[in-house]
């Protein structure tokens, strides 16, 4: 089934190529994006047209309202199709490497009662010069203890890939935040 990549992206027509850019080089190919766009102006809305262009890999829905970051990623969760076994998340100024979503989901292969898989991230600026090759600078990933887990805040969703039955449990989000806080 297809792999479900969720983004929510913003208007800087630059980062959105080079995101959209390096999910189409995955080299796991049986994945389908959902965009859930979180009510832009009508020329940022244009802009995320234009980018995705004609890929029918590519789902964009557009909010009837501003949502807010937190809500716009559970609507675009939502939005899954039924489907999809996998999921995984992007933020709008990711740079995927090309073998992210194949890396995810063999580990999640290799380890069926798993819910979740993640991985390190390297920290880039806005030209993508890195400036750490790991997230875990200021950290240490002690991933056998949850507690540890939970402290460190190692686990950010972009960096992750989950199994739908996961979504049982997140969705809906709790109340209290719109995200647009953030």
């Amino acid at each position: 089934g297809d792999r479900v990549v969720v983004a929510d992206f913003v208007s800087d027509a630059g980062r959105l190529r080079v995101q959209l850019d390096s999910i189409r080089a995955q080299t796991r190919t049986d994945w389908l994006c959902v965009i859930s766009d979180d009510c832009s102006s009508p020329e940022a809305f244009a802009t995320l047209e234009r980018e995705v262009g004609d890929d029918p890999r590519f789902v964009l829905s557009r909010s009837p309202e501003r949502l807010g970051f937190l809500r716009n990623f559970e609507r675009a969760i939502a939005m899954a199709p039924a489907a999809a076994p996998l999921i995984a998340l992007a933020d709008q100024d990711d740079r995927w490497h090309p073998d992210k979503l194949d890396v995810l989901a063999s580990a999640l292969d290799r380890a069926p009662a798993s819910l979740l898989a993640y991985s390190d991230v390297r920290i880039a600026d806005a030209d993508g010069t890195v400036l750490s090759d790991t997230y875990f600078y200021e950290r240490r990933n002690n991933f056998r203890s949850m507690a540890s887990m939970l402290i460190t805040n190692n686990v950010t969703g972009a960096a992750s890939m989950f199994r739908r039955e996961l979504l049982a449990a997140a969705l809906p989000f709790p109340p209290g935040g719109t995200g647009q806080e953030l």
